[in-house]
């Protein structure tokens, strides 16, 4: 994919390039039930189709599923592939889930599944769409010796693959359900293979200005971090902007240590990882929740470490 116009590609052409990157990816597929179950339920949403219509190459293809039975039965076909292949580590979509409005894999590991041969380097930094805690795994040079759509990667959320497909099972509904999860308004529009392209009025102006408006999010703080991400790429946001992830932020108790594992999960930025690991150890002492010289600790010796490995 080629644009070298310095604009935005059409509508006909977007259309043309998610559609022909779902039958390519379709056809990797070997299970015809699950083909036919990712076929009738995806919705591509996110940063694909922004950077499209910004005239860039995405990333990533970011892909849902509207309905819970069919994005289960589509987790465990890729949980299936990996079992095998360490012995070490176990992965099983979770039978104990009875919220219906997602699909948890739960993973016997360091939290994820990789090809022997990956090394850490190869994804020590992730980005999110959706504030959601998923990683986006790009298709890396951790990955170059494996074939079309084959997995890159497991977390609990989500399934990543070669070729920059990541199904995403944190949240399962239709477009304006999980759109509800989303931290800017940008990131709204989709694709469906009913629907075609859908173009939401108020992203499409912050596209073409570039500015961030933020429209709620369960994970604030991650939509905090994402900020110093958008602007670093020529964007813009203002002060109301910023007031409201602060409202957000002030609305959660993080001295509760479970509200604080589960915001930081939405943190995209892979040494908060080491972060969350401190957190379970903690969790496991049964000890009451953390104050704030604790994480203040914490926090500078995960990211005093972390400096000293960009160093």
């Amino acid at each position: 994919m080629e644009n070298n116009t310095g604009r935005g590609f059409k509508r006909k052409t977007i259309i043309s390039i998610l559609r022909n990157k779902m039958n390519h990816y379709l056809k990797a597929i070997e299970d015809e039930e699950v083909r036919l179950l990712i076929k009738k339920n995806y919705i591509i949403t996110g940063g694909a189709i922004t950077s499209l219509l910004l005239g860039e190459e995405p990333n990533d293809y970011d892909i849902y599923f509207r309905d819970y039975d069919s994005a289960k039965k589509i987790a465990e076909y890729y949980v299936k592939k990996v079992q095998p292949a360490n012995g070490k580590v176990t992965a099983l979509v979770d039978p104990r889930n009875t919220t219906n409005d997602r699909i948890r894999i739960n993973i016997k590991s360091a939290g994820i599944i990789r090809g022997e041969d990956d090394k850490c380097e190869d994804y020590d930094y992730f980005e999110t769409t959706d504030g959601s805690g998923v990683s986006s795994y790009l298709n890396k040079k951790a990955v170059k010796g494996k074939g079309a759509y084959e997995i890159a990667m497991i977390t609990s959320n989500a399934v990543s693959l070669t070729d920059s497909i990541q199904l995403i099972f944190r949240f399962v509904g239709s477009p304006a359900e999980i759109h509800k999860n989303y931290d800017f308004v940008h990131v709204t529009n989709y694709f469906t293979e009913d629907e075609g392209l859908v173009i939401n009025p108020d992203a499409l102006e912050a596209i073409m200005s570039k500015t961030l408006r933020y429209i709620g999010s369960r994970y604030p703080i991650c939509s905090m971090f994402r900020t110093r991400k958008f602007i670093n790429r020529g964007w813009t946001v203002n002060a109301g902007e910023m007031l409201k992830i602060a409202w957000d932020i002030n609305g959660l108790d993080l001295k509760n240590k479970d509200v604080l594992y589960d915001q930081l999960i939405g943190v995209d930025v892979a040494y908060f990882q080491q972060l969350i690991g401190h957190l379970e150890e903690f969790q496991k002492t049964g000890k009451a929740d953390f104050g704030r010289d604790y994480f203040f600790e914490l926090i500078n010796k995960v990211f005093d470490e972390a400096d000293e490995v960009d160093e």
